[in-house]
């Protein structure tokens, strides 16, 4: 994880209470990247951990607590977030430690991605691409047409490859689930359509050779009205 320069500007104002409390609110903008498990994406669940704690002060000199709990701040969260996009807010945990003599306090923050536009964008064109393919095989192999139909279903594959590898992060370590079945589809269509090649390569010499027969069939024959 890593985070970016605070940009927020600071506030200038502090509350006094009658019991000589002094509070200061300072918001902060923080920008983090965590590395993401997209393995069975786009169904994956995310956690991100923040950590925050003293650098040079020990827990005698600072002692850190949260203001909220985890249920507190997982309410509260979800007032503040108006629009999530494609990540839906799930819960933030709030954990107080004690690390070389200090208090940490780590926010564990989960979300769950928006699956529904994937499965509609990506996952049913693949299904549809892939049943065309099959069908494909009902289409007579004497002429040309099903010999193009079957590349131009592997080019719109190959498209759909390239925007995958696009919405893909390329911070997982392991190879998703919908890469892998990408690919197999890819694997099957590339097998039917040098499948289909062949049987007409084979069509094509079979009916050379019929051709061949029939004029030396022809050529007896006026040989011996001769």
């Amino acid at each position: 994880m890593r985070t970016e320069k605070d940009k927020a500007p600071p506030s200038p104002y502090l509350t006094i209470c009658s019991n000589s409390n002094v509070e200061v609110n300072n918001d902060q903008v923080l920008v983090t990247t965590c590395r993401m498990r997209t393995y069975i994406f786009p169904f994956d669940i995310q956690k991100c951990s923040l950590s925050f704690r003293s650098v040079i002060h020990t827990a005698n000199e600072i002692k850190l607590q949260p203001m909220d709990n985890s249920l507190e701040a997982t309410r509260g969260s979800r007032e503040v977030m108006q629009t999530q996009y494609e990540w839906l807010f799930i819960s933030m945990t709030v954990i107080v430690s004690n690390m070389l003599n200090q208090d940490v306090i780590i926010y564990t923050i989960t979300m769950k991605r928006r699956s529904v536009l994937y499965i509609v964008n990506f996952l049913l064109p693949i299904l549809f691409f892939l049943c065309l393919d099959l069908a494909s095989f009902l289409i007579s192999d004497s002429g040309g047409e099903k010999l193009s139909f079957k590349v131009t279903v592997l080019l719109a594959v190959t498209v759909m490859q390239l925007i995958l590898n696009e919405i893909l992060p390329s911070s997982s370590d392991r190879i998703p689930l919908i890469a892998a079945n990408c690919i197999g589809i890819f694997a099957l269509m590339m097998l039917s359509l040098l499948e289909t090649i062949l049987v007409m390569y084979l069509m094509e010499k079979d009916s050379a050779s019929q051709d061949s027969g029939a004029d030396k069939g022809g050529s007896l024959s006026e040989d011996s009205n001769c």
